[in-house]
């Protein structure tokens, strides 16, 4: 009987122990689950298991330790809240059932390796506040469904490969502060509805293949402080409006196809710092020295002139404005051996500041420097036929070099008849003259003509205007003995010749 009692109490204390020990194995168990509901347990086994976290670069306590604990996951009132898992190697697609975390206000997996579409499930987080997508493998569109999450402040979809258009109702996510849909393939144009973005302050779209023009209603984004456009197909003009951005301090749209005028607006932007419009083809840069932040304006490769130039530049590093396009138009000049040649590079503002030099293309011929902008052949022979240009420099803009568009000379050999100076269709007889001389403009259909004579200096000394071509002028019985040029405006043409009064 006493080694009975004896071996029950051994038993009871054996009993005692294992318990002990199951509770010790069991109890991290029970507290990980009970920390977060069932449907979110299963999302992120989901995720872990979907992703590869066997490969994770670091997964400290997933699926062992308390949810709270797991890397990168933060848990409140036993709902997951945040997953941040940055350059971590995640791998594959992104599951759809991480849709089930619905308390889920910010999800960040960048710089890992996910691939496949955008789980347009991924609207069902409502209270999602920041989506970090960026520096994945995600492919196809962006998903239209996620322009429902209403309470986004960020917005991050840079560099994927994602292709189709900017959903049109972006605008609806008017929460956002920070728009990021930079390097990828997106197309179409900027929806209109970013009007309605009126609390965004950073809009990224460079990079894309974005086409159409820079919507006016750009300028509703009045707390925007950085904007970049850069590296589209974006064309037309840079809207007006822009001037309207009163808080616009970084504005980027260089390597796009904009054109024509910069607009006058910019000049009240009180807080820009960079202005960046280089890999353009506009024609027209205002004033901008009274802007006192500028420090950056980027004008390269455009078709500005020294004109646009010489007032902006204490706003322009060295090598910030050059290139630009060749001014002027192409132009065929025809001639007969032996008479006067006059070539006109008057493309540009006058300025005292501009020096020209002709030059042949082959540079079998180059002139000196000169303050005129003409080149005089006299007697013109055979070897002077071929393609013409100017090298156009501005002494108070260093380092740029506007080139003439090209004049092609051809020399004809023509019979003898009575003494003539001609350029093109323009002709002037006789050559030189002692009273008044003739002018005759021949093209094949009627235009409207406009003679100017200027002097050796290239001075107008007088205009006449409102003419026809295909009617004889007489010009110069008053002007006193010497050379001059006259230049003939036809049908979008200019020629120049130059005329002696003897």
């Amino acid at each position: 009987m006493k080694n009975k009692k004896l071996l029950q109490t051994k038993l009871s204390r054996l009993y005692a122990v294992v318990w002990m020990v199951v509770l010790t194995l069991l109890l991290p168990a029970y507290k990980s689950i009970a920390q977060v509901t069932a449907s979110d347990s299963i999302a992120l086994v989901a995720l872990y298991n979907g992703t590869a976290g066997v490969n994770w670069f670091s997964a400290t306590n997933w699926l062992t330790g308390p949810v709270g604990t797991w890397q990168g996951v933060t848990v409140a009132n036993k709902r997951v809240t945040e997953i941040y898992l940055p350059f971590n190697n995640l791998t594959g697609a992104l599951p759809d059932q991480v849709k089930k975390l619905t308390e889920l206000k910010f999800l960040g997996l960048p710089g890992n390796q996910l691939s496949g579409p955008i789980p347009s499930s991924l609207s069902n987080l409502k209270k999602l506040t920041t989506l970090d997508l960026a520096e994945n493998k995600f492919t196809g569109s962006i998903p239209v469904s996620l322009t429902l999450l209403t309470k986004l402040t960020s917005l991050n979809l840079s560099r994927n490969t994602l292709s189709g258009k900017i959903p049109a109702t972006i605008g609806l996510l008017y929460n956002l502060t920070y728009l990021n849909l930079a390097q990828n393939s997106l197309t179409g144009s900027i929806p209109v509805s970013i009007a309605l973005m009126s609390n965004l302050k950073d809009l990224f779209l460079e990079n894309n293949q974005l086409s159409g023009t820079i919507p006016s209603v750009i300028g509703f984004l009045e707390k925007a402080e950085q904007v970049y456009l850069n590296g589209n197909k974006l064309c037309g003009v840079i809207p007006a409006s822009i001037g309207s951005m009163d808080s616009l301090v970084y504005f980027n749209a260089s390597s796009n196809q904009l054109t024509g005028a910069v607009p006058s607006s910019v000049a009240s932007l009180t807080r820009l710092y960079l202005f960046n419009i280089e890999s353009n083809q506009i024609a027209y840069l205002p004033n901008l020295s009274g802007v006192s932040s500028l420090f950056q304006l980027i004008v390269g490769s455009n078709r500005l002139t020294f004109a646009d130039l010489e007032p902006n530049m204490s706003k322009m590093l060295p090598g910030t404005y050059a290139p630009q396009d060749s001014v002027g138009t192409n132009q065929t000049v025809t001639v007969c051996e032996g008479d006067s040649l006059v070539l006109s590079a008057d493309v540009l503002e006058a300025s005292p500041a501009n020096t020209f030099v002709w030059l042949k293309t082959d540079y079998s011929y180059i002139s000196d420097a000169s303050s005129s902008p003409f080149l005089v052949l006299p007697n013109v022979t055979a070897a002077e036929a071929g393609i013409y240009t100017t090298e156009i420099t501005n002494s108070n803009v260093p380092d740029l070099y506007l080139y003439r568009k090209v004049v092609f000379v051809k020399v004809n050999t023509c019979p003898v008849t009575q003494a003539t100076a001609r350029n093109g269709a323009t002709q002037v007889f006789p050559a030189p003259f002692e009273y008044e001389a003739t002018v005759n403009v021949t093209t094949a259909k009627e235009e409207e003509l406009t003679l100017t004579l200027l002097d050796k200096s290239g001075q107008v000394v007088s205009r006449l205007t409102h003419l026809k071509t295909n009617e004889a002028v007489s010009i110069g019985a008053e002007l006193p003995r010497g050379m001059y040029y006259l230049k003939s405006q036809h049908g979008g043409k200019s020629e120049v010749v130059r005329i002696i009064k003897k």
